[in-house]
Order: structure tokens, then sequence, then C-alpha cells
């Protein structure tokens, strides 16, 4: 595994923020199910290992090669939970892999409402086999569950013949679903909203689309970037970050607002997103269930903020590429600052400054790129361990911090 050195460097000039893994990954299999050219979905930036797993799956999906075809999701969840339901609503025999805590991964209730719907499933968590055919008809699941169960189920219904999503509870993560109903929209599909969910009317068929947009820049990389310009005092112009949308639905585009509400100064300009420092305050306390994928970033603010922040409803960060919950405080307390956690909920009480040290980035991207955000601000060095976990999301992220910063680093 890699690790990276970095000094206490200032972020200046432009930063070219990659395309959304979320909307592309929804993209994709619109695209893939309306028999287009996978090409035909337009990425800023080199594609993420999450994006490349969910193509090349989609990739044998549609060519699929002997009895029962794998399908290999790498690290990522939303690959295997959306193709689930798809590869389900195809029809056939498909096995599923994967690596890295993939297979610890929660699949339920969503393997529950696929056996109760005709589809003969060996396992509970990865690897899995599937075998049958979907049938169509009303699914049941409950809000506080991931999204990309919704998610998966509505992308495979107008395969399955049409059907509904029933929610038993308050939808938590309700930015993503809006995602994958805009994706299915844009291929042709109208998903209607109904009080207890979602409906997908029979006859419904994705249609292919010429000339799509470049998918716009990802909201939850750009936060790191963001941080770092909001942290670093001695870079009074800031940073401006290139191929955000301010009308994007994704979710963590709240960064935007959180980061005001500490204190920095973000906004839209005609060339891009400005982000300048300013002396930041603590937030007395941050919901997370709806940005689970920011915490560790603001976990950085937060050590940098006066006074104490408490991040609260952070149960599903334990379910993420490392436990978030415990890597985001590991993060800050190497660095020299205090975080500590009670049950689920993180508390950061920021300091002046903090030293520098050694950080495990736990095979997780995003710790690794907010312990590189973090750098801009402490006295010393700070070291980071599995640099190379950034190409998961954001394969280019080193490319990005050495252009920004003018400091060379090599994995």
């Amino acid at each position: 595994m890699s690790q990276v050195v970095l000094s206490p460097r200032s972020w200046r000039g432009r930063v070219a923020i990659p395309s959304s893994k979320s909307v592309a990954h929804r993209q994709l299999l619109c695209a893939a199910l309306a028999g287009m050219p996978l090409d035909g979905v337009r990425l800023q930036g080199p594609a993420s290992q999450d994006l490349t797993a969910t193509r090349n799956a989609l990739e044998i999906l549609r060519s699929p090669q002997g009895e029962c075809p794998v399908l290999d999701c790498g690290e990522s969840g939303s690959t295997l939970r959306f193709l689930l339901p798809v590869a389900a609503a195809l029809g056939g025999e498909w096995r599923f892999q994967g690596r890295g805590r993939l297979p610890q991964r929660p699949l339920e209730p969503l393997l529950g409402e696929l056996r109760s719907h005709g589809v003969d499933i060996q396992g509970e968590h990865l690897p899995l086999r599937l075998k049958g055919k979907l049938a169509g008809g009303a699914f049941s699941l409950p809000g506080n569950v991931s999204s990309q169960y919704v998610t998966g189920l509505l992308l495979a219904l107008p395969l399955a013949g049409g059907g509904a999503v029933r929610l038993t509870s308050p939808l938590e993560s309700q930015d993503y679903v809006a995602l994958t109903l805009q994706a299915m929209a844009q291929f042709g599909v109208e998903v209607q909203r109904e009080e207890e969910g979602f409906a997908v009317p029979p006859g419904c068929a994705y249609r292919p689309v010429e000339n799509l947009p470049v998918v716009e820049g990802d909201w939850s990389a750009a936060a790191f970037p963001m941080v770092a310009a909001a942290l670093d005092a001695r870079n009074p112009q800031g940073l401006l970050l290139e191929n955000l949308s301010s009308r994007s639905l994704q979710g963590d585009r709240r960064i935007v607002e959180i980061l005001q509400a500490f204190g920095a100064q973000v906004e839209f300009l005609p060339q891009g997103l400005q982000v300048r420092p300013a002396p930041l305050h603590a937030l007395p306390e941050i919901d997370v269930r709806p940005i689970p994928d920011m915490v560790p970033a603001l976990s950085v603010v937060a050590a940098l903020a006066e006074g104490t922040t408490r991040f609260v409803h952070g149960e599903r960060l334990r379910l993420k590429e490392s436990d978030r919950l415990e890597a985001s405080r590991d993060l800050v307390v190497s660095l020299g600052g205090k975080a500590e956690l009670q049950g689920d909920v993180l508390q950061v009480t920021g300091a002046k400054t903090l030293r520098g040290g050694v950080v495990d980035g736990r095979n997780d991207h995003r710790i690794v790129m907010a312990a590189a955000a973090a750098a801009v601000a402490v006295q010393g060095k700070v070291t980071i361990g599995d640099a190379q976990a950034v190409a998961k999301s954001w394969p280019a992220f080193w490319q990005a911090y050495s252009l920004a910063t003018g400091e060379e680093v090599s994995l």
C-alpha cells in the first residue's frame, strides 16, 4: 500500500472537479438498458474504480458469456445494489462477487424482496448466485435503509413489467433517489411519486438519448478542495472550483451551506465556485443522515473551528469502505485534534492549529482526501497511508493536488 507525505501548502488557482459518481452510475445503467453505447455517457476526467466496475459489469450483462456469468462489483456498493435487481429483472443465472469490505456490507431487506418476487438467491452476502426472473408488483422497504435498494428496484421495474416501491417509514436519503428519478426520466421512464413511495407504470421502457451532456461535477469530491481553501488563512484569494452545478440534485451540494454556516466565504461566480477562508466557528449539531459522505471532510473543519461540533445520526457511516465514524475520529486525533465518539455521535472540539502526524487511510478514499485537505492547516507534515484509495472516486486527485499546491506527489 502506498503512502504520501504532505507539507502545509496552499491550494491556489483552479481545480476541475470530476464528474459525479452518483449521476454517472445511474446514467450508465439507463444507457445500457436503453441499448446505447456506454461511451455515450461522457465524463469529466478519468473513470473511477467504482464507475469502471459498473461499466464492466454492464458489458457482461448485455453480452453474457457462459452458463453463469460473473459480475465483479469491485468495492462499489452502488454497483452491487443497483445491479442485483437489474440482473434479476433481465432473468437467467448470475454470480456476483466483490472485494474489500463490500462482502461485509448488508444486503437485506433487498435480498428478501427479490426472493419474494421469484428470484432464487444463494447466499446472504457476497459471493452471491442469482437464478430466475424478477416479477413486477409491489415491493416494500423501510425508508431508513440504504437508498441504493430503492434505486436498484426502480431501475429494474421497467424490465419487470412495472410495479411500485412502498416505503414503510420516511425516506432518509431523498436526494439520491431524486438523482435516480432524474436519470430515468432522461431516458424516457417517468416514475410516479406516491404518498407511500414510487410507482413505475406498466409499459415503460428505456429509450436511447442522443448527445447526452457531460456528467456534472461531483459535490462529494468537491468537498475536499473546498475544505482546504476554507482552512487556509495564508491564501485569502481562496480557490476556484470548476464543473459544479448550483442547481444540482446531489445532496452533498449542502457543503456550500454548511461551510458558510461555519463561517467560510463560499459563493458562485460566473467562472465557478469560489471558496475563501475566514474565522471558523463550530456548529452545535449537524445531522449527517442526508450527507454521510461529508463527515470526513467536515470533521477536519470542526477540528479547526472555535467550539464543539456534534455530528449526529452517524450509524450508517459504520458500514462504508471503513467504519467512517471511527476513521474520522482517528483522523482528527492523529493530527493532534480533539474528537470522541459517543455511540453513533462524533464530537469534535476545535483548536487553533493541528500539529500534523500519521493518518491511517484505512483504504477509504474519503479519509485519505480529508487528510490531504487537513494538511493545508497543520504545523508539521502529514503522512497518509493507503493513498492509492483515491482511485475509487477521484483517480486524478493527486494530480489535482500537485497542480494546486505545487507539491509533487507520486505513488
